[in-house]
C-alpha cells in the first residue's frame, strides 16, 4: 500500500498489516504470494467464513448504526 506520503504510509501500515494477520489467524483470509516486476506481492482472499463474519458485522453495525440514529432523533425532538 502506497499513498505517496512516507509518513501516512508507515501509519497505514503500522495498523494495516496486524490487523490482516489477525485475520489470516482466524481463518477469514487466506493469503498468497505472486512475483511481479522481480519481488514477491502478497494477495489477500476473503474467505467463507471470513463472508460470514463480515455479514455479521455488518449487521451488528446496522443494528448499532439505528439505535445511535433513533437517540440522536429524539435528543434533536426534545
Amino acid at each position: 500500500i502506497s499513498l505517496g506520503l512516507v509518513g501516512s504510509e508507515m501509519c497505514i501500515r503500522d495498523r494495516l498489516y496486524p490487523v490482516l494477520r489477525r485475520l489470516q489467524k482466524n481463518e477469514y483470509l487466506q493469503t498468497y504470494d505472486q512475483p511481479y516486476q522481480g519481488r514477491n506481492r502478497r494477495y489477500y482472499h476473503i474467505t467463507d467464513a471470513g463472508r460470514t463474519a463480515l455479514e455479521a458485522y455488518c449487521s451488528e453495525w446496522q443494528q448499532y448504526k439505528q439505535q445511535v440514529d433513533q437517540f440522536l432523533t429524539k435528543k434533536e425532538d426534545a
